[in-house]
């Protein structure tokens, strides 16, 4: 079925989207020291930032397979809303890529290391859009402790 303009759907457009963005830094030294010795140092950072939306039914296949019922209170009771999932993921890594060359008469002899240091934080909230004159996100507290 895909998405749709219907807010009061679970797979409405505006509760299935994505914002990732990404970058990529790098800083090249390279140096010559005499007697034959080179040197060639590359430190970088990439990152990778990830902020969704994502509705428990945006194939559209309907409330037989994901019911319209969301828990806004963790232990509370059941009630009408639009089940999905806020969802956080971000990536950034950090390294160094070092080569070191010596010039002999019987040719070069090069040695090198790459040392890179990743971290990542990922979250994942689940939320309702209760329907009414009002539409706004709440997180379902029963999702986020179980």
């Amino acid at each position: 079925m895909g998405l749709i303009e219907q807010p009061a759907q679970q797979n409405y457009f505006g509760y299935n989207l994505d914002h990732i963005t990404t970058d990529f830094e790098y800083m090249d030294l390279a140096s010559t020291f005499g007697s034959g010795w080179e040197l060639d140092t590359k430190v970088y950072t990439y990152g990778y930032y990830h902020r969704g939306f994502n509705g428990e039914d945006p194939n559209g296949q309907g409330p037989q397979a994901f019911p319209d019922l969301v828990v806004p209170t963790y232990g509370g009771s059941p009630q009408f809303g639009v089940p999905g999932e806020l969802l956080q993921n971000d990536y950034r890594s950090v390294g160094t890529i070092t080569r070191v060359t010596k010039d002999l008469p019987i040719g070069d002899v090069k040695f090198g290391i790459w040392y890179d240091h990743s971290s990542m934080s990922a979250r994942s909230a689940k939320w309702t859009c209760r329907m009414g004159s009002r539409r706004t996100l709440i997180p379902s507290m029963a999702a986020a402790h179980s």
